[in-house]
C-alpha cells in the first residue's frame, strides 16, 4: 500500500520509462500512467484528480508543452504542479518549460533519490497551497458574515442601543481576522519563497523543515484566531435574533446573557470596566428573551454612559438565581456614582420623552 494518499499522474510515450516511474513511486503514493497527451488531458480531469503531474516533453502528435499549456490554461486543473521530465537538457527548453507554468525540471536519465525529493517537496507546496486557499475562504465567509450581521443589527427596530456598538463588533471581530490575514500572507510569502528555491534545484533538507516548522506554527495560530472569529459571529447572530424575535418561547438565562456580554464586550473594554455574570448554567425560562436582552442592554449601557466619573473603571453584575420552581430572581448592579438626589424620588415616575 502506498504511504501516502496524494495522486501522482505520470505521462510519457515510452512503456519502458512509464514502468520505471511507476514502481519508483507506487510504494509512496498513487499512480496513474498514461503514454500520450489525449490520455493526458482525460487523466487529468478523471476523479480523483491527480494532485500532481510528471510530464515528458517530447511525445507525438501532442508534446509536453502544449499538454502543458492546455492544463494551465483550463479552471479545473490550473492549480496542479507540474514537472517536466525530459532528456533535453538546454536552458532554453528549460526556460521555456517554467515560462508556461512548470514547477520544475528534471533531465533523463533520472535520479531516483531527485525524483522522490522533488516530488516530496512540490506535494507539500501543494498542501501548504490548498490549507492556504482554504483558510482564506474560511476568513472571507467569516468577514461577510460580520457584515451581515452588523446590518441586521442596525437595521432591527429594538437594536438602538446595539446600534451604537458596531464599529466596537466591528474591531472585536477584525482583531483575530487580522491576525489570521498576516499568517496568510506570511505563509503565502514563504511558499513562494521555498517553490522559487526548489525550482532552482538548490533546495536543502534544512529549507523544507524550517517552512514545516512555520507551516505548523502558523496553522495553529490560524485555528485558534478563526475559531475565537466564529464564535463572535455566533454570539451577535444569537443576541440579533433574540431582538428580532418576540414570541414566547422556552431558553437558557445563561446562555442568553453570555451572548449579549460577549456583544458588549468591546464597549465594555473601551470604557475599563469588567462584567461579571452569576447564573446557573440548566437555569431555564418560558418567556420572551427579546424582552430580557433588551432590558439588560439599556441597563448596562445605562452604566456605560452615565454611571461612571470621567476616568473611573466599574465593576458591573449580573446575578440570577431561582428560590423556587415558580420564581426566577435578577439582580443587576454596578458600583458607579447611582442617581442623583433631586431625581431619587422621582425614579419611578411616569415621564413623556420630547
Amino acid at each position: 500500500m502506498p504511504e501516502n494518499t496524494s495522486t501522482v499522474l505520470i505521462i510519457d510515450d515510452s512503456a519502458v520509462n512509464l514502468a520505471i516511474m511507476t514502481r519508483l513511486l507506487r510504494d509512496h503514493y498513487r499512480v496513474k500512467a498514461v503514454n500520450n497527451g489525449a490520455a493526458a488531458l482525460k487523466a487529468a480531469h478523471s476523479s480523483p484528480p491527480p494532485d500532481l503531474i510528471l510530464l515528458d516533453i517530447m511525445m507525438p502528435e501532442m508534446d509536453g508543452y502544449a499538454v502543458c499549456q492546455k492544463l494551465k490554461a483550463d479552471p479545473r486543473t490550473h492549480d496542479i504542479p507540474l514537472i517536466f521530465l525530459t532528456a533535453m537538457s538546454s536552458n532554453d527548453a528549460e526556460e521555456r518549460g517554467l515560462e508556461i507554468g512548470a514547477v520544475d525540471y528534471i533531465s533523463k536519465p533520472i535520479s531516483p533519490a531527485i525524483v522522490l525529493a522533488r516530488v516530496k517537496t512540490h506535494l507539500a507546496l501543494k498542501a501548504s497551497s490548498d490549507s492556504l486557499r482554504m483558510t482564506l475562504e474560511k476568513v472571507q465567509t467569516a468577514h461577510q458574515q460580520l457584515q451581515e450581521t452588523l446590518q441586521q443589527l442596525v437595521r432591527a427596530e429594538k437594536m438602538a442601543a446595539l446600534g451604537q456598538l458596531v464599529a466596537g463588533v466591528a474591531h472585536e471581530i477584525n482583531t483575530p481576522l487580522g491576525v489570521a490575514m498576516t499568517a496568510v500572507s506570511l505563509l503565502d510569502q514563504k511558499t513562494q519563497q521555498l517553490s522559487a528555491i526548489a525550482s532552482s534545484g538548490k533546495i536543502r533538507r534544512g529549507d523544507f523543515d524550517a517552512f514545516m516548522t512555520l507551516v505548523a506554527e502558523m496553522s495553529a495560530l490560524l485555528t485558534s484566531n478563526l475559531n475565537r472569529a466564529a464564535r463572535l459571529v455566533q454570539s451577535f447572530k444569537q443576541v440579533a435574533a433574540d431582538h428580532r424575535d418576540g414570541d414566547r418561547r422556552f431558553f437558557t438565562i445563561n446562555t442568553v446573557l453570555s451572548d449579549l456580554i460577549a456583544s458588549l464586550g468591546a464597549a465594555l473594554r473601551e470604557s475599563g470596566h469588567t462584567i461579571y455574570l452569576d447564573c446557573p448554567e440548566e437555569l431555564s425560562l418560558d418567556g420572551y428573551p427579546s424582552a430580557l436582552v433588551q432590558i439588560m442592554t439599556n441597563l448596562m449601557m445605562n452604566s456605560v454612559v452615565h454611571g461612571f466619573d470621567p476616568g473611573q473603571v466599574g465593576r458591573l453584575s449580573v446575578t440570577v438565581s431561582a428560590p423556587d420552581l415558580e420564581t426566577v430572581v435578577l439582580i443587576y448592579a454596578d458600583n458607579g456614582k447611582g442617581v442623583a438626589d433631586e431625581y431619587r424620588e422621582k425614579i419611578f415616575d411616569p415621564c413623556l420623552s420630547g
